[in-house]
């Protein structure tokens, strides 16, 4: 193998891009799931991994789901002007529930939801 060869393996082994996409293979074999998502104000912008995947109203009819791949992952619901949601949601091949009310900035959390780096596991549905 050429030295050149040898050099862009060593920096793609390195590379966070790559990385992500060991990761994205790791979880593969894990259980996906489906999420019933229920959030106001309807036009928040809902990303999972740091990637949108819509605005809240696309997940308000009862038969819509977002559906994300096996293992851990970082759901986000944020619009400007209001405190953002962020928690960790791991589906384990099942369906599951959560309601977020995101609180205009100067006002309450409230609910408890929406602090940075809380861990969500989010009640089964049957």
């Amino acid at each position: 193998m050429s030295a050149i060869a040898v050099g862009l393996i060593a920096c793609a082994a390195k590379s966070p891009v790559v990385e992500r996409a060991r990761e994205a293979l790791e979880d593969a074999s894990a259980a996906p799931g489906e999420l019933k998502l229920s959030c106001w104000p309807s036009d928040a912008m809902v990303l999972v991994d740091g990637l949108p995947r819509g605005h809240c109203r696309d997940f308000a009819a009862p038969e819509r789901r977002l559906y994300v791949g096996g293992g851990e992952h970082l759901l986000e619901v944020k619009k400007p002007m209001f405190h953002p949601y962020r928690g960790t949601y791991d589906p384990g091949g099942a369906k599951a529930a959560l309601t977020v009310q995101l609180q205009p900035h100067g006002g309450e959390f409230g609910t408890g939801l929406g602090r940075v780096g809380e861990t969500v596991t989010p009640p089964r549905m049957r």
